[in-house]
């Protein structure tokens, strides 16, 4: 999985800090934001976001993506 998200990101964000991306991609998804308007708001390329950043939250919290929100709020690494 690592060497395919690498395929997919640019030098820009290879420079960003995974764990600030996750952070601001499980804020963002809290608000109700597609992943296409998460995107555009992290400067990131779609595929960047899926194969790297939402996979390895998916597989961190061990859930199905409608619940990654939930258990982050419940863990209170983020408010609803």
């Amino acid at each position: 999985m690592m060497l395919a998200a690498l395929r997919c990101q640019s030098d820009a964000e290879r420079s960003r800090t995974p764990d600030a991306v996750r952070t601001a991609y499980t804020g963002l998804q809290s608000q109700g934001l597609q992943n296409k308007e998460i995107v555009l708001e992290l400067t990131i390329t779609e595929c960047t976001l899926i194969k790297f950043y939402v996979s390895s939250i998916l597989s961190k919290l061990a859930a199905m993506r409608t619940a990654s929100v939930r258990i982050a709020a419940q863990r209170g690494t983020m408010k609803l």
